[in-house]
């Protein structure tokens, strides 16, 4: 007879979830151009611990005490005020830009056959910036107890640190880069980068991430660790922390700005993780999940039934552990509101906890067990404080289970590749890595695109004039240029020009000369503050997630572009296009392309 385990969880993950994954692992990498990482098995996840099975019997005891909805704890319906409005919609309606999925590479829906789910930022609709204030609190409160000067600190400018910004730890600076890999932008603590700074730095330099002195922030979970790494920064640089310090602060483990990296790193993953944190981030989401989520209980139950009813079969595949994902699965699909005995896991054909991904994708055999959550022939929860779990040998419908390998899923599901979708919010660990490794199809949620969209809108009289003083830069040179070469010709080898054969032409063409430059630099000036301002709608220090300035794409726009076949803002913007829906990407123009669309002509 197999044995029959406490639960707890897989050795890789936190006690505390959902788990901030690029903090818990080095992600080795095969570059292409610009730094782009090609996912490879990380080695503490390629091979499973010696440990595996005694580590799942930790935090048993503590786990069966954890406050969850659906155990004693009751809500009161009336306080979910931030949740987001419910409101019918046909898929023969266009919906709002920021509700639309966007596509990167044609997807037809028709064709999938199996659709899995990541939860953490995917099914579960975190308030970030509630999220983040808990984190960085929680990240702080570890600091403190090992004696760093923080209690002044305060989670008061969530927008000093961003997705899609690369840490230079070497620097303790924050970068902005764009697609081709150079730095746009960078902020040293709270202060701003001239452009003469900037140019010393990094003018020649592209960023390559595989140097281990960058960290490429690609997560929202990245937020609080970045402000309050930030803060610290200014802090050394003044030399506060130090002076300010109590026992048992260790100034030699914090010299620098790569040490003071890996201690707010290290207190993050303390804090999702429970050991020595005197805050508990789990036990305050699941005491108020309404203050830190934003449900569409209807939304997203139509929209899984109607995958289901299409044929498809549905897989949520999660790090987070059984405890927390059970709690905030109940929340988010509403479980509370649905008639009596509803149960957010008849949604799913199948779900997996404890994932460990990348290495769920990328490593083809990890141990994995089944949770005994039913008594035999019955979907009844049974009664008791801590699920079990069963040894496993292949994956079976309407079954729970922690570990695993995506094979197994194409195994149960007799599915392979491009049969295969996965939605997730993680470019490496649910994007990069399931496509690198599986071949599967991906959609990719990211939330901030709801907030870019609509912060474009608000500046579309901006990058009008921005455009306009662009275009009348463009002119002026071009004019500007034709001059100088004609005034080069004629001075070097009186070679005449248009409008320049005799020395008193020459002369009106050197106070023209002048005069354009004069011009080029009056435009320059009013040009300076509009660009500086370009996204500041949406985070007044980096600007827009998806663009480097003006008119260019940032790195993590070529990421999003490159790893997800399909991209959208929620998880439920799905629900306005039918199971069936062939998602169309727009068509790619290149410069050459564009040079009959253009005003821009050869100068002479």
């Amino acid at each position: 007879m197999r044995a029959l385990l406490c639960l707890a969880f897989l050795p890789t993950l936190r006690t505390f979830a959902p788990t901030p994954r690029r903090h818990l692992l080095r992600l080795k990498s095969v570059e292409d151009v610009h730094g782009d990482e090609v996912l490879a098995p990380p080695e503490e996840l390629s091979t499973p611990s010696s440990d595996f099975v005694s580590d799942l019997r930790k935090n048993a005891t503590r786990q069966k005490h954890a406050v969850g909805y659906g155990s004693s704890t009751t809500y009161d319906k009336t306080s979910l005020t931030n949740e987001l409005p419910y409101s019918s919609s046909t898929p023969t309606q266009s919906p709002k830009r920021e509700s639309r999925v966007f596509c990167s590479r044609d997807l037809k829906l028709e064709n999938i056959k199996v659709i899995g789910y990541d939860m953490d930022y995917t099914i579960v609709h975190y308030k970030w910036r509630e999220w983040e204030a808990l984190a960085y609190a929680c990240a702080k409160a570890c600091l403190e107890y090992l004696g760093f000067p923080v209690s002044d600190l305060e989670f008061d400018d969530p927008d000093l640190a961003c997705r899609g910004l690369v840490i230079d730890t070497e620097r303790g600076n924050f970068l902005k880069i764009d697609r081709h890999g150079f730095v746009r932008r960078a902020m040293h603590g709270k202060r701003r980068l001239g452009a003469e700074e900037l140019e010393e730095l990094y003018g020649r330099k592209l960023v390559d991430l595989r140097d281990r002195r960058f960290s490429f922030l690609n997560t929202l979970f990245s937020v609080s660790e970045g402000v309050l790494y930030s803060q610290l920064v200014s802090k050394l640089d003044s030399g506060a922390l130090v002076r300010d310090a109590s026992p048992p602060f260790d100034p030699k483990k914090v010299s620098n700005y790569a040490d003071l990296y890996r201690a707010v790193s290290s207190a993050l993953a303390r804090a999702h993780g429970g050991k020595a944190s005197p805050s508990e981030i789990k036990e305050a989401v699941f005491g108020d999940p309404a203050r830190y989520t934003q449900r569409e209980p209807e939304k997203l139950r139509r929209m899984l039934a109607d995958q289901r009813r299409s044929g498809k079969k549905l897989a949520l595949i999660t790090n987070s552990d059984w405890w927390y994902t059970d709690t905030m699965m109940r929340f988010v699909c509403g479980d509370d509101l649905e008639p009596s005995g509803a149960d957010w896991r008849d949604l799913f054909d199948v779900v997996v906890c404890s994932a460990r991904k990348p290495a769920f994708f990328t490593t083809e055999k990890l141990p994995f067990y089944e949770l005994a959550l039913d008594e035999v022939g019955s979907r009844e929860r049974v009664a008791g404080s801590a699920p079990l779990l069963r040894e496993a040998k292949q994956m079976r419908c309407g079954r729970v289970y922690c570990g695993g390998s995506a094979r197994l899923v194409e195994k149960l599901f007799n599915s392979k590749e491009d049969e295969l979708l996965y939605v997730g919010d993680h470019l490496f660990t649910d994007a990069n890595a399931v496509k690198a490794s599986m071949r599967w199809r991906t959609a990719l949620v990211v939330q901030e695109l709801d907030l870019e969209i609509r912060a474009a809108a608000t500046e579309t009289r901006r990058t009008a004039q921005i455009d306009a003083l662009l275009g009348e830069r463009d002119n002026l040179e071009a004019e500007l240029n034709v001059k100088r070469l004609a005034l080069e010709r004629w001075d070097q080898d009186r070679q005449p020009s248009p409008n320049l054969s005799d020395e008193a032409q020459a002369e009106d063409c050197r106070r023209d000369v002048v005069s354009l430059r004069a011009a080029v630099r009056q435009v320059d000036d009013r040009l300076e503050p509009l660009l500086a301002r370009v996204g500041e709608a949406f985070n007044r220090h980096w600007g827009y997630l998806t663009r480097a300035g003006h008119d260019d794409k940032s790195h993590i726009a070529r990421q999003i572009e490159k790893y997800a076949d399909v991209y959208c803002a929620k998880v439920t913007n799905l629900d306005a296009y039918t199971p069936f829906h062939h998602f169309r990407a727009a068509p790619v123009d290149l410069a050459h392309t564009m040079a009959a669309a253009t005003t821009s002509s050869p100068e002479l």
